[in-house]
């Protein structure tokens, strides 16, 4: 006859192995005999409202961590992670970036139809036999440059709306300011000109050229500092005199720090489109330390000015960056 603590033993398995059962069923992470293993995701937890076409295929945006999966079980690439139906037919997706170090990693995913319903889900697979294969292709097939501009990007501002309240938040201004020896007037919308229509956000102002004095317009982004690393770009239009710095910083840090790319104005509008590639290298003038030590770490969009009278800004557009990255 057994034990009793043999079969306390028994029965305790047995009760672990239905938990795992009921784990795998309800989503949780589990492994399988073949080191393999699954994260259900929620289609619902992308969203905050529901995509406005669920008769179309969409991309959602997917943010990993170690809530979602063990990145220690996952090559430094990322390359043994798949997403795929629960049937096993594989999801196309992209890979935004993948930091094996810090243990992040963002995906666009595409969603077809028929996971757009209220409930749907898919699910991660990794480890040891899975292999993904990203394919950019796949994953914007069809689906139009417009519409992915507004699936992949957040509209900062297009001045249209008669206040100095950006589009991000209702307490989110444009305000003006100035260091010492140099001047700036309030900010303030008027009719964009020079071609251009519509309104644009401007302000005059005074500042020597490289004397390290600044006048500035800027823009919280968030109170808390914020993670923009799958930032591709910031575009704007912009035109003026003397020498425009944009700036991702934390001005609110004693040290001001920041990242930035400086570019000379001209009294005709441009288009400008700033990289994180085209971030100066980090020398500490004006606090620049460099994009990679800036990007996890932002509360701030700067326009800083020197050597001229006037800058004019209009539709400021963060591409890479999706409203969820800026709660």
């Amino acid at each position: 006859m057994s034990s009793p603590r043999l079969l306390l033993a028994l029965l305790a398995t047995l009760l672990a192995c239905q938990g795992c059962t009921e784990d795998r069923l309800a989503g949780n992470s589990s492994e399988t005999e073949n080191t393999i293993a699954v994260r259900m995701i929620s289609v619902d937890s992308l969203y905050h409202g529901w995509p406005p076409h669920p008769s179309y295929p969409t991309v959602a945006t997917l943010r990993l961590d170690t809530t979602h999966c063990d990145f220690s079980s996952i090559d430094s690439a990322g390359r043994q992670l798949v997403v795929e139906r629960l049937d096993g037919r594989q999801i196309p997706f992209e890979r935004i970036f993948w930091d094996h170090a810090s243990k992040r990693a963002r995906l666009y995913v595409r969603l077809a139809p028929d996971l757009l319903r209220h409930g749907s889900r898919f699910r991660l697979r990794w480890g040891a036999g899975a292999h993904g294969q990203p394919d950019s292709a796949a994953v914007w097939d069809s689906i139009s440059e417009s519409f992915r501009v507004i699936l992949t990007s957040t509209l900062v501002d297009d001045f249209e709306d008669g206040n100095l309240l950006s589009m991000l938040t209702d307490t989110s201004t444009w305000h003006s300011g100035a260091g010492e020896a140099a001047t700036a007037t309030p900010a303030r919308l008027a009719a964009a000109g020079r071609g251009r229509q519509g309104n644009a956000l401007t302000f005059t102002y005074s500042a020597d050229a490289n004397s390290g004095r600044y006048s500035t317009i800027s823009l919280v982004l968030n109170r808390r500092p914020l993670s923009l690393r799958s930032l591709d770009s910031i575009v704007l239009w912009a035109r003026g005199s003397g020498r425009l710095s944009v700036a991702l910083d934390r001005p609110s840090d004693t040290a001001s720090p920041k990242a930035w790319a400086r570019i000379p104005l001209d009294t005709a509008w441009n288009r400008l489109r700033i990289a994180p590639g085209d971030f100066d290298p980090p020398d500490n003038v004006g606090g620049n330390i460099g994009w990679l030590r800036m990007r996890d770490s932002i509360t701030h969009l700067t326009f800083l000015v020197e050597g001229g009278s006037q800058l004019w800004i209009d539709d400021v557009r963060l591409h890479g960056i999706v409203a969820d990255d800026l709660r």
